[in-house]
Parts: C-alpha cells; structure tokens; sequence
C-alpha cells in the first residue's frame, strides 16, 4: 500500500525534473531568449532612470 504511495510520488517527481529539464534545455539556454531577456534588462534600466 505504501508502496504504492511511494511510486506516486516518484513518477511525479521524476516528470516535473523532466519537464524542467526540457524547458530549460528548449528555452532558457536559446539565444531568442537570452536576446530579449537583456533588451528586457536595458529597457527596464531605462525606464529607472526616468
């Protein structure tokens, strides 16, 4: 029964890192992103310093 429980747990657990791992790995390491995250960045510098 605890088992059971246990294997819930696991297979829940193991598919959030496996998510994680793709969205990580599909957006956050592509340059698309990291092109917007610095004009994101500046922009809101800018708007700061106003």
């Amino acid at each position: 029964m605890y088992s059971d429980y246990l294997l819930i747990i696991f297979i829940a657990t193991c598919t959030a890192i496996i998510g994680e791992a793709l969205t990580y790995i599909l957006v956050y390491r592509s340059e698309q992103y990291k092109r917007l995250k610095n004009e994101m960045e500046r922009k809101t510098k800018k708007l700061e310093r106003k």
